[in-house]
């Protein structure tokens, strides 16, 4: 089964192109996003198949060659893996 961010990368692969469509441009081939991301271009296919998996760096590389990033923030002020008083209040 392919990873949800594979999928992803395929969509704003398939924007990207579109676009470029649209300015006359040649599409970006995975080959092409492979060398300019510094990766495997075997490793990219597969992974973008859903074969393999890939390491967040070089998801984040492949993402950098198309103009995008991983954005991680804070979703709670305080976690309950980090709240001290959580175990005392915490009812079994």
């Amino acid at each position: 089964m392919r990873h949800w961010i594979a999928q992803e990368i395929i969509n704003i692969l398939a924007e990207v192109n579109e676009e470029r469509k649209h300015y006359g441009k040649d599409a970006i081939s995975v080959t092409f996003l492979a060398h300019e991301s510094g990766i495997a271009q075997a490793g990219l296919d597969n992974f973008l198949k859903g074969r393999t998996n890939m390491h967040l760096v070089n998801i984040e590389r492949v993402l950098k060659v198309l103009n995008y990033e991983i954005d991680i923030h804070e979703i709670e002020t305080t976690s309950r893996l980090v709240d001290c008083d959580y175990n005392k209040r915490r009812r079994y």
